[in-house]
């Protein structure tokens, strides 16, 4: 607890309202967790603490733990509400159907827009369900005393091991940050009949409100490096690549799921939605900042400000992802799946 969160204190659920909307967020990633354990379910639990590191952590004992700061959720708060203008103004949302009931709905408590609410429960969703990939997968089969690792293992090589542990659980909390966030945007479908047109017109919301959502976990995503740069010196994966896997998973469901959009259209969603997320990400004093500011707004400011552009382009990328993906797959038998 020291090493992730510094100074801490456990706090109760209902300290203040974004703490218990947080609460209800991590209820239902809790719940959608428990549905994959095949025995004791009721052992996965989550708790919150007061630190100034924004992070959530799975840990082990008498029962399978997530921990969250409310640093974590101060910072996806910010996050989220400097993000839902853009989405509404500056994507286009307000002139929807959809954009309209959610400018008239009533926000949750803490929040100045439902739009940023919808945006928090997507981030905070990512996060609280990576931690439950952690114990559906059984880490701690590996992160626990007298777990098999290689033996001689170099920093490096243990620092590879603990990036590919992060790939489960990562597509995980893309999957229960979409169950979680559709079924709180479905609050703002009335039921009534829509033409074809306007299905597609609501699909393209929901499909834009999701990729927001979850890409915005990218201004507090570790580690804060979004490139290839020293990548294997790291506990968790690269940012850009963390991106991009979340892009993919993403795509395939827009594509299963929202089937009115058309690929164009699909593909723009998801480059908006990644570009104003990384924008965020950037902080207004760091110097790539800077090229938030130029003039040619045609090309994806805030891909480039973030770094991701050219990672996504980096020729060690793939090389890297195969070299997790074979880890993974050497990993899986030391482990102890729920």
């Amino acid at each position: 607890m020291l090493e992730h969160f510094g100074a801490y204190a456990f706090i109760e659920h209902d300290v203040c309202p974004l703490t218990s909307f947080t609460a209800e967020i991590v209820g239902a990633a809790v719940s959608l967790g428990r549905d994959g354990y095949k025995e004791r379910s009721e052992r996965l639990c989550a708790i919150f603490c007061s630190s100034t590191e924004p992070n959530a952590i799975a840990a082990w004992g008498s029962r399978d733990w997530i921990v969250i700061s409310n640093a974590l959720m101060f910072r996806l708060h910010k996050s989220a509400e400097a993000l839902a203008p853009q989405v509404m103004h500056t994507v286009g949302v307000k002139d929807t159907r959809l954009g309209t009931v959610m400018q008239k709905a009533k926000s949750a408590p803490g929040f100045s827009t439902a739009m940023a609410s919808c945006l928090y429960i997507g981030a905070v969703g990512f996060f609280a369900g990576h931690e439950v990939g952690h114990h559906l997968e059984g880490h701690d089969g590996y992160y626990l005393p007298g777990s098999v690792r290689l033996r001689d293992a170099s920093d490096q090589d243990l620092k590879l091991e603990q990036q590919a542990l992060e790939i489960g659980p990562d597509e995980r909390g893309a999957i229960i940050s979409r169950q979680i966030l559709t079924s709180f945007l479905l609050k703002f479908y009335n039921g009534e009949t829509l033409s074809q047109e306007d299905q597609a017109e609501y699909q393209a919301v929901i499909a834009t409100v999701l990729s927001v959502g979850l890409f915005s976990a990218l201004a507090v995503i570790r580690p804060r490096s979004i490139g290839m740069k020293e990548a294997s010196e790291k506990r968790h994966p690269p940012g850009a690549l963390r991106a991009w896997m979340l892009s993919m998973y993403l795509s395939g469901k827009i594509k299963e799921c929202c089937s009115l959009i058309s690929s164009p259209v699909q593909q723009q969603i998801q480059m908006v939605s990644l570009d104003i997320a990384a924008a965020e990400s950037v902080g207004k004093g760091a110097k790539e900042a800077a090229i938030l500011n130029r003039a040619k707004t045609s090309e994806p400011l805030g891909l480039r400000a973030a770094g991701i552009r050219r990672a996504l382009f980096d020729p060690d990328l793939p090389h890297h992802l195969r070299t997790l993906l074979e880890i993974r797959s050497r990993l899986r038998p030391t482990l102890r799946p729920r």
